[in-house]
């Protein structure tokens, strides 16, 4: 064969071989392919999602073809009626062998609310079966030939579900147990039955609501529901209430005629249920009808006479009556006779409208009205001869559900004899060793089934403890009894044995059983007495001492230390209640007690030796000797801590009492839990007074003051040896502190003074240090605290299980100083000399870096700071030459206050600080906060002011001042000061403001003092004027104020306004003199006596200023005066007559002016030329120039002058 046709060959095998396998899955579909048989065999439900349901289907897939296959998935949509009811879908890898099955779960999903699918499962519930169709693609898998292949398959079929399939029975039982009524509602009778609901069927399901009706003999009484939602499993009953409304009707009344007569009817009934599956997670409505078979016994059959009282005011008959007929009605009334022996007891004629409830017992009473002859025959008969027997014709109305029924019926009622007596004994007097008397809490019974009122008139009987004979015993008085009420029988015991038995099994926390016997006893019932001999023995119950023994709020109020240590003088509290039912006349001589814990063990004994006296109840205080175990005490303290509470058992309890002269031993077999409230509570205060560098790097030394309360405790002569703990800056550890104290604890109040040392961690000082610089309050948490505390002989460590926290403000009383400061040319920086110190912190930093923005509390931009260097001052936290670097805010800031001696406040931003404190290195950036410091300067300055002269302008108010002002200024400015302008306020000494004061010029100081001349202006007002110029003019002194005094200043290149203190200022000068320099007698005449006389008179002016002497205000003078007589002369005061000046002048300054030959005039011309002034035709006298007046002007400023001159010698010729 040639290649060419080898290669075609090949070619068209190649082809066909490769058409084959691209086909074979199809030819394999083709031959082996047959349609699967599928079968739901279950359905269940697996929860309910945003409206969907979700069920598992279990699926029988029968696989028909002749090969195995692996099915993996499965996607399916279900129609029922032709609409889409749910998809289904499966996903695995399942393999089905050749002609074989599977069953698999498939997940369903559907919408809950989905009309369809509640149509489906209606027509399941009612025709048992239907069907639905479903078109699926599943994804096969297949091997034939060596090879896997893979296919969906489309599928579609019917598949016919089967009700029975899923719910195998289906079923109720219904059974009405009794009917209660429970009133009437629009005009119905509202009953309420008691019925079993049994669930038949194999399916639980929920009943959320039921509706029904009830017929009889096919017409209807009425009909009902039950709202209440009800679970009951499969074949499981369950007792419901069901509401049920009766028509008031005519068959109703048959009904119950027939009820009655024939004790049963057959009632029909039909249902609606409102059901749901959890299996299925649907629900349908659910139709159930029957017959029920109600049947009623007679009426009057349970009822049972209980008991008959017999009482003068209150007779009556108790009966019980067990509803037999289930069926509940109303007892409207009972009437009839009681009879004994045909004679009548008592009658019956009570309304009760009593309902008679269908379940459980219900109790009645009528009262009855007695008939003396025939109840006294009874009660005779009952006594003497043990039995009676009563008999009752009845007749009773009745309501059966809404229908009224009389009932006659007879009862009779068995009653017998039975006395008995049960007594037990409440308390106990002694009268003697050998006689008592006994309260006996007595209960007399004559019948079980008669209550009856008696008196005992008089009783005698024998005692006995153990068959062992004590006495003879007689009631003192008559006692009424009633039956069911117990009363105190008072009896005397005449003592024949020995109460030692009695009294060790009542201390011992035994009861002893007193038997009495031989009983004699007349008693009257009614009008019937009757003596009874009665040998029957009868208990009297007596109980034991301790077993209501009862410790209750203990408190221990002090704990007293003792030597060794381990020894304790408790004074402590406890309520004690006791039943010392006998008052017997106890008295503890002697106790010991172990004490016990639980966790601890035996913690030690309990010592009482003083004698205490029982009580029944009351309070015990007093102080107990306590010796602890040594190695337990630390536990015990720290346990007390931790629980907060001492638990402790009082066990292995032995006391020694005192009875009636006798002594006793009673080890009680009983434990005490004693719970105390943990006495001990410690309040401290703690107050830091000092923070000072320690030795140690990182160690600080803190002077503290702490304040130990301890409360509701006194406890008391033990040492503290020392105390350390761990501190905490909130969240953040500070350090460890320990504190050496050897302080000894005398009273439960103490304060100790002391030193302590903390190693402090870099982190946490920083945080804190912060926080000190703020001025913030800290919270510091003390917690890991131990404390060494001796007791005498033993030592105790003792972790203290509290956490005190403590809040802080360590006041920022940095006391910042500046003791000298310079202002550097061009005035824009400031070198200082800044101090640092501490009441609080007695510590050294080595301050590496220090930059500030400085503000005013205006927030006003100052400047900034920087440190330069730093200098050694003793007690300084540091001391440093800083540099500000200020602007002209802050000269207007700032040198007012420096003037005033007052501190400078400011702000402090971007404040950043690099130190080291004793080894911690401190790095603060206080970038967006702001501190605030209060800084204090030694600056001072001092001046005083002198008056060289005083000028005066035009128009008269304008003074000018020339002084000279001598200056000094100390530990600061170190700088020329040019004073560029001043402005002052004047006032008087009363504080009268007179004007105002300028400086007239310039002035530069150049060095920290000296002296200046300098030049002020006062510009005052007319009236302020005035008073001045009289001041100067007159007398030459006035003083005044300068107040307000405000200098404009000039540093370098910066102007500032500087207030500067007051002062006060007396200026003494020369005045204007007006000098009377003598007086001359030109002439006399005798006859009529006449005098001529002139005067000379210097003005002199001894100020800058020039003055006019004008007329005096109102005259014509410009100077005037009076003329009296000398003091040294024979007549002094005499007037004699005055001198004036008609003419204006003008004196200038620093001159005088002289008038002479001024006109006087002489008024008393007689005087002078009588003796003693004219002796000889001469005239030798002393005159005095008094009230001299002159007009002054100064300028326009008008003034009033005054002046004098005493003692001018006037002679004549």
């Amino acid at each position: 064969m040639g290649l060419r046709k080898l290669l075609l060959i090949l070619i068209i095998l190649g082809i066909i071989i490769s058409s084959f396998i691209y086909f074979l899955p199809d030819i394999g579909y083709a031959i082996f392919f047959k349609k699967p048989s599928i079968e739901i065999i279950d359905v269940y439900g697996q929860g309910i999602q945003d409206n969907h349901a979700y069920f598992i289907a279990k699926v029988k897939i029968k696989n028909n073809a002749d090969l195995g296959v692996f099915l993996k998935k499965i996607n399916a949509d279900i129609f029922y009626k032709g609409k889409k009811l749910s998809t289904a879908e499966f996903s695995g890898n399942q393999f089905i062998e050749a002609k074989g099955e599977i069953i698999l779960d498939v997940r369903i999903t559907a919408d809950i609310n989905d009309p369809l699918l509640k149509d489906l499962v209606n027509t399941l519930v009612i025709n048992k079966k239907d069907s639905v169709e479903y078109y699926a693609k599943g994804l096969v898998s297949v091997s034939y030939f060596g090879l896997n292949f893979e296919r969906w398959v489309e599928i579609n079929d019917v598949v016919i579900l089967t009700f029975e399939k899923f719910v195998s029975n289906v079923g109720w039982n219904i059974k009405i147990n009794g009917i209660n009524v429970l009133g009437k509602k629009d005009e119905k009778l509202h009953i309420q039955a008691n019925v079993t609901a049994t669930n038949l069927s194999s399916l639980d399901i929920i009943v959320k609501k039921a509706t029904f009706n009830i017929y009889y003999n096919n017409k209807k009484l009425g009909s009902g529901y039950y709202a209440n939602e009800l679970s009951i499993k499969a074949n499981e009953e369950k007792n419901i209430l069901v509401d049920v409304y009766l028509d008031q009707s005519e068959i109703l009344k048959q009904a119950i005629n027939d009820l009655v007569n024939n004790h049963s009817i057959n009632i029909e009934y039909n249902a609606t249920l409102e059901v749901y599956s959890e299996k299925f997670l649907v629900g349908t409505n659910y139709t159930i009808a029957g017959i029920e078979k109600f049947s009623m016994p007679n009426l009057t059959e349970g009822i049972e006479i209980k008991k008959i009282i017999v009482n003068e005011e209150n007779s009556g008959v108790i009966a019980s009556f067990e509803n037999l007929a289930k069926i509940e009605f109303e007892l409207i009334s009972l009437e009839g006779t009681i009879y004994y022996n045909d004679v009548a007891v008592g009658y019956v004629n009570h309304t009760f409208n009593q309902p008679i409830r269908s379940y459980g017992e219900n109790e009645i009473y009528a009262p009855i009205k007695l008939n003396k002859v025939g109840i006294d025959l009874a009660l005779k008969d009952l006594i003497e001869k043990g039995n009676v027997m009563f008999k009752t014709d009845l007749k009773a109305k009745i309501n059966l559900l809404g229908f009224p029924l009389e009932v006659n019926f007879n009862l009779n009622k068995n009653i017998s004899f039975n006395f008995d007596i049960s007594a037990s004994l409440l308390n106990v007097e002694y009268l003697s060793n050998n006689k008592i008397i006994a309260n006996l809490n007595t209960t007399i019974k004559l019948s079980d089934s008669l209550e009856v009122a008696f008196k005992i008139i008089n009783a005698v009987f024998e005692a006995y403890v153990q068959d062992v004979k004590i006495g003879k015993a007689m009631i003192l008085q008559e006692v009424l009894f009633n039956t069911t009420q117990p009363s105190n029988l008072r009896v005397e015991i005449n003592i024949e044995g020995s109460l030692r038995n009695i009294i060790e099994n009542i201390i011992n926390n035994q009861t002893s059983l007193i038997t009495i016997n031989n009983v004699y006893l007349k008693l009257q019932i009614g009008n019937v007495t009757s003596e009874l001999n009665i040998n029957k023995n009868f208990s009297v119950n007596t109980y034991p001492l301790i077993y209501s023994i009862e410790l209750d709020e203990p408190r221990i109020i002090r704990v007293e230390v003792q030597p060794p240590g381990n020894n304790f003088i408790v004074t402590l509290n406890v309520k004690l209640n006791i039943t010392n039912v006998y008052n017997l006349p106890m008295q503890i001589i002697y106790a010991n007690i172990t004490l016990y814990n639980n966790e601890l063990g035996i913690l030690g004994n309990v010592k009482i030796t003083s004698f205490l006296s029982i009580k029944s109840s009351y309070l015990i205080q007093g102080s107990f000797n306590v010796k602890l175990n040594p190695n337990v005490i630390d536990k015990l303290v720290n346990h007390m801590f931790v629980k907060g509470k001492i638990e402790v058992y009082l066990t292995d309890i032995t006391v020694t009492v005192s009875i009636l002269g006798d002594s006793f031993t009673i080890n009680l077999n009983k434990n005490f839990h004693l719970e105390i409230p943990s006495p001990i509570q410690i309040l401290t205060e703690l107050n830091l007074r000092n923070i000072s560098v320690s030795n140690a790097p990182k160690t600080f030394t803190i002077s503290y003051e702490l304040k130990v309360t301890i409360r509701q405790i006194e406890i008391y002569q033990f040492n503290i040896n020392y105390v350390n703990a761990s501190v905490y800056l909130e969240d953040e550890l500070l350090g460890y502190a320990f504190s050496l104290l050897n302080y000894r604890v005398l009273s439960s109040e103490f304060k100790i003074v002391s030193q302590g040392k903390i190693l402090v961690m870099d982190k946490a000082a920083s945080i804190l240090a912060k926080k000190i610089i703020k001025g913030e309050y800290f919270n510091v948490t003390l917690t890991n605290i131990w404390t060494r505390i001796s007791l005498y002989n033993y030592v105790y460590d003792l972790k203290i299980p509290f956490n005190y926290t403590f809040s802080f403000l360590i006041p920022f009383d940095l006391i910042i100083n500046i003791p000298d400061f310079t202002i550097k040319p061009f005035g824009d920086i400031i070198e200082a000399k800044v101090e640092v110190y501490s009441t609080k912190l007695n510590v050294k930093a080595k301050v590496n870096e220090l930059l500030a923005d400085i503000y005013s509390p205006e927030d006003k931009f100052l400047g900034q700071i920087r440190l330069i260097s730093l200098y050694e001052k003793t007690s300084a936290i540091f001391a440093a030459i800083m540099e500000a670097k200020i602007n002209q805010e802050a000269y207007n800031y700032a040198a007012p206050l420096l003037v005033n001696g007052q501190p400078i406040n400011v702000f402090a931003k971007n404040v950043k600080i690099k130190a080291e404190v004793n080894g911690i290195n401190l790095i603060f950036n206080f970038n967006n906060e702001t501190l605030s410091f209060s800084i204090n300067t030694s600056f001072s300055y001092d001046y005083n002011f002198k008056i060289d002269d005083v000028d005066a302008l035009p128009p008269g108010t304008i003074f000018p001042i020339y002084t000279t002002i001598q200056y000094k200024i100390n530990n600061g400015v170190h700088a020329p000061i040019t004073f560029l302008n001043a402005t002052m306020d004047i006032y008087n000494t009363t504080n009268y403001y007179l004007g105002k004061g300028y400086l007239m010029n310039q002035l530069t100081i150049y060095s920290d003092q000296g002296s200046i001349s300098a030049t002020f202006k006062y510009v005052l007002n007319v009236a302020t004027a005035s008073w001045f110029a009289y001041r100067l003019i007159t007398y030459g002194d006035v003083s005044f104020v300068i107040k307000n005094i405000v200098v404009k200043v000039k540093i370098y290149n910066f102007t500032v306004n500087v207030p500067l203190r007051d002062l006060t200022y007396n200026y003494k000068t020369e005045p204007i003199r007006i000098d009377v320099l003598n007086i001359r007698i030109t002439g006399i005449i005798l006859i009529p006596p006449t005098v001529y006389a002139v005067a000379d008179v210097k003005v002199n002016n001894p100020f800058r200023f020039g003055v006019t002497v004008t007329y005096i205000q109102g005259t014509s003078y410009t100077l005037r005066f009076d003329i009296y007589e000398s003091r040294r002369e024979a007549h002094p005061g005499t007037y004699l007559g005055y001198g004036y000046y008609t003419n204006v002048f003008f004196v200038a300054g620093k001159t005088y002016y002289i008038i002479s030959s001024l006109s006087v005039v002489v008024t008393n011309p007689i005087h002078l030329l009588t003796p003693p002034h004219f002796v000889g035709g001469s005239i030798k006298i002393y005159v005095d120039a008094l009230n001299g007046k002159a007009g002054i002007k100064i300028y326009d400023l008008y003034i009033t002058t005054n002046f004098e001159k005493y003692e001018i010698y006037v002679q004549y010729p």
